[in-house]
């Protein structure tokens, strides 16, 4: 079994040189590293070290301060490139979901295509709220029109939170505390589970019903009536029907598997996905992923 990997970020040379990177008290976090930047040697010997077949490769945009509609059009286009780069180097070890210009719509679409069409990506990576909005917003539903157009998931990973939400939810600690809760202890998940709700709420997908959502984070604080909600005592629980070949209902495929081995201290996967679609280049991807 191929264990494939997604949520394997790296931070592009373009947002290096041309943005500031601010992660408010993590300012001792050195994000210029050789292991945050590689898309070589070093990545493919620390893969091989934790079993891992298949990184599927994603641009993060470390920094609170929200970036210039322009650059964030001319990092995307950098990022996805050096992720090509990378996969064409060695297409048996690396995919890439694409970097999506989200401040910029119409941008964000024309790159869609793009690196879908022209440099064989799997998908794209949408950070978190653009502009302070979710995805349900209507200026974004031309990403998630193509997307569902091309038969390509978006993969719906959180991003920082504003000056806002840090001020009102998570200030009054240390700096290493309160950006814990925001982001990874915390803030993170919630953000997420609340950007899938926003999507099934909004009936995103009554009217897109080929759009793929991924989630990862193990469905980030999602409700499930079946297992989440309780029962009273001497309550049964109804008998659940089977689903129809094809439901109607959200695309929100959590990140799945069986695991092959037993994970150790550094024998570590983010997540892992069911299926990758057909590319225009690079070895078809396997029916089956897991993580490790």
């Amino acid at each position: 079994m191929r264990v494939i990997t997604l949520e394997e970020h790296f931070v592009s040379q373009r947002f290096l040189d041309t943005a500031d990177v601010d992660l408010g008290g993590r300012h001792a976090l050195d994000l210029s590293g050789s292991e945050v930047t590689d898309l070589g040697a070093l990545r493919l010997k620390h893969m091989d070290e934790a079993g891992i077949d298949v990184q599927v490769l994603s641009h993060v945009v470390p920094t609170f301060t929200p970036l210039p509609r322009e650059l964030d059009t001319d990092i995307a286009r950098a990022a996805n490139q050096q992720a090509h780069a990378a996969v064409t180097m060695h297409p048996d070890r690396f995919q890439a979901f694409a970097a999506l210009p989200m401040t910029d719509p119409q941008a964000a679409v024309r790159e869609l295509d793009h690196a879908v069409g022209d440099l064989g990506f799997r998908g794209a990576l949408i950070n978190g709220r653009a502009g302070g909005v979710f995805l349900d917003h209507s200026t974004l539903y031309p990403v998630l029109e193509r997307a569902a157009q091309l038969h390509v998931p978006l993969y719906l990973h959180p991003g920082l939170p504003t000056a806002a939400l840090r001020a009102e939810h998570y200030a009054g600690f240390g700096p290493s505390v309160s950006y814990a809760l925001g982001t990874a202890a915390w803030g993170w998940h919630a953000e997420t589970g609340l950007h899938a709700l926003r999507l099934i709420a909004a009936g995103v997908f009554d009217r897109l019903p080929d759009l793929h959502i991924i989630l990862g984070h193990t469905r980030p604080g999602l409700p499930r009536r079946d297992r989440d909600q309780p029962r009273r005592q001497g309550e049964t629980r109804p008998r659940q029907r089977r689903a129809p070949a094809r439901p109607h209902g959200p695309r929100l495929t959590p990140p799945h598997g069986p695991t092959p081995a037993a994970p150790g201290p550094d024998r570590r996967c983010h997540t892992s996905m069911a299926a990758l679609p057909p590319s225009n280049s690079g070895p078809s991807p396997p029916r089956r992923s897991a993580s490790a």
